[in-house]
């Protein structure tokens, strides 16, 4: 019996309907959170439907904490709320440890809304291998809209000097950091609409015995006398990135 269909076959023109030839714009059709860069294989991801369960959540200052909130979400029923503390170091991070994913472009992705205006977010993504822990950074400053990273020497460095973002419980926004676990260097950082070449930037790094992994944490920053705060969403941890 033959297989198979004609040439001709899924290419033929519809009245009403489109011919998908991706399958992760089908995925994304169906509800999944990887939708805003697709590049990379999906390692992990948290879209906070389950909890807080998945995280460790560490606070300095008074009234710092972690709660899960629908008040504003990107997606799904529940995001995670992080109140910096109101005096001290005033911050709050959420972080989690993973296996060592495939060595080469590896990808951290967050979606965050900054209704409840803290000062600084960061987003940090450290690679362990054996020997050395490698830190990557990019932060946000709101007093200057300044996107940054964090170089060789632990300084920061313009990335974006001029990146406004939308302080309001219905505007949220996504970042994603991407570096290489075989030359440990920075690879990228995207930002909203725009992508930034970080290619060829040496992180920070220092001696660790820790077996190989990667850590991410994610930073909220208040102010002091006051509890501000950043809701985050859909956490996406990403392999084979190009």
């Amino acid at each position: 019996m033959p297989h198979g269909t004609p040439d001709w076959w899924g290419v033929e023109p519809t009245s009403t309907v489109h011919q998908m030839q991706d399958a992760g714009e089908l995925a994304v059709r169906l509800g999944s959170p990887v939708s805003y860069d697709r590049r990379g294989n999906v390692v992990w991801y948290d879209d906070f439907g389950d909890g807080l369960g998945k995280w460790l959540a560490v606070t300095a200052g008074t009234g710092a904490g972690v709660s899960l909130t629908s008040a504003s979400v990107y997606s799904g029923a529940y995001s995670a709320k992080l109140v910096g503390g109101s005096d001290g170091l005033m911050y709050v991070y959420i972080v989690r440890y993973f296996f060592d994913p495939v060595r080469g472009g590896v990808g951290v992705e967050v979606s965050f809304e900054l209704a409840g205006v803290p000062t600084v977010v960061e987003f940090q993504a450290s690679h362990y291998d054996g020997t050395n822990y490698y830190q990557y950074w990019v932060r946000w400053v709101s007093a200057t809209a300044d996107f940054e990273y964090q170089d060789s020497a632990g300084a920061w460095q313009d990335i974006d000097a001029n990146k406004p973002l939308i302080a309001s419980q219905t505007a949220w926004h996504t970042v994603k950091l991407v570096f290489d676990t075989v030359n440990e260097k920075y690879a990228r950082a995207m930002l909203d609409d725009e992508e930034y070449s970080l290619a060829g930037i040496s992180p920070q790094f220092a001696a660790s015995a820790l077996e190989p992994s990667v850590r991410v944490a994610i930073w909220a920053y208040s102010a002091n006398g006051s509890n501000r705060y950043a809701r985050i969403d859909n956490v996406i941890l990403t392999q084979n990135e190009p």
